[in-house]
């Protein structure tokens, strides 16, 4: 119904599968500066502070993700194996635990590409339909997902007051969970976007 109503209005519809074994289609770090890469990561991993013990090595994660995004990888695999060369060797020794989940991220097969022509910023200036297939289950692409949604948030704030409407139907929201997404129910309107809600 979507590519229907897209293609009946002359506007694009783009199908993206986060899903296991797919092919390389997206670059979530495509046109992002080095705050918005480590607002990306941060936010997927849930690298902010909860009020635990498990803080103090968020802390550690959180100082050699901003080392890792400051020199604005082009991909999730460069950053990671940039961290041999960019973090000393204590941080380098006490973030492993974030660098695995990197690795993880960076395994996804949808995403090991450079390019992929900057597709949410064009359906955001001349409207379709970003289609986005995802998971419940693979702790990736669950990751993977949530950083789709801050980045297109990241995308929508950027913009000038008065641009197109944008819409966002978030299906099974329960494994979209997170704080920038709660955060993003009290703000996006002002921005000119709305986010529609479904779970069971």
């Amino acid at each position: 119904l979507f590519s229907l109503s897209c293609a009946q209005s002359n506007k694009s519809f783009i199908l993206i599968d986060l899903r296991d074994g797919k092919p390389p289609q997206l670059n979530p770090f495509q046109a992002a500066n080095e705050h918005e890469l480590y607002e990306l990561l941060s936010s997927a991993l849930s690298l902010g502070r909860k009020g635990e013990a498990a803080d103090h090595y968020r802390n550690i994660d959180r100082k050699a993700l901003r080392v890792l995004t400051k020199n604005k990888p082009k991909s999730i695999r460069e950053l990671v194996s940039s961290a041999p060369q960019l973090l000393e060797s204590e941080l380098f020794k006490n973030s492993q635990g974030l660098l695995d989940q990197l690795e993880e991220l960076a395994s996804v097969s949808s995403i090991q590409t450079l390019e992929n022509d900057n597709l949410m910023q064009r359906i955001i200036d001349n409207g379709g339909c970003l289609y986005i297939i995802g998971s419940t289950r693979n702790e990736a692409t669950l990751m993977l997902q949530k950083m789709l949604f801050i980045r297109l948030v990241q995308l929508v704030e950027k913009r000038d007051r008065g641009g197109r409407h944008i819409t966002v139907f978030a299906d099974e929201i329960k494994y979209l969970l997170s704080a920038p997404l709660i955060n993003a129910l009290g703000t996006v309107r002002d921005k000119g976007m709305n986010i529609l809600l479904a779970h069971q």
